[in-house]
């Protein structure tokens, strides 16, 4: 019976670690996660934005921002998307002044 209780410790052990894994590889640096998006202030610059994000970055007009119902999903001066073309998944920002006044991220639910 003991050795039953230190195998599923064993396993439980190991879930814990994979997820650690997996959720430490999402935060790290230029990858485009709800993670890094969730480490972006207002008021930051846009050279600390490209330190989350990385440099990867496409400045776009207003025009081409999504539109839900509510309006665009940013609302500023100037405004930039990263975008995972692997992962689909994007993050706006827009600025005023040089600085981040609004974001948004999206990631496809599959």
């Amino acid at each position: 019976m003991k050795r039953l209780g230190i195998g599923c410790a064993s396993i439980a052990l190991g879930a814990v670690v994979i997820v650690a894994v997996l959720l430490a590889a999402e935060c790290r640096r230029g990858i485009i996660s709800g993670c890094n998006h969730d480490k972006i202030d207002i008021g930051m610059t846009l050279a600390e934005v490209e330190d989350i994000l990385g440099t990867g970055w496409e400045e776009t007009r207003e025009g081409w921002l999504p539109r839900p119902p509510g309006g665009p999903v940013v609302i500023g001066d100037r405004f930039f998307r990263w975008e995972d073309r692997s992962t689909a998944r994007v993050v706006w920002i827009a600025m005023k002044e040089g600085l981040v006044c609004a974001t948004d991220y999206w990631e496809p639910s599959f």
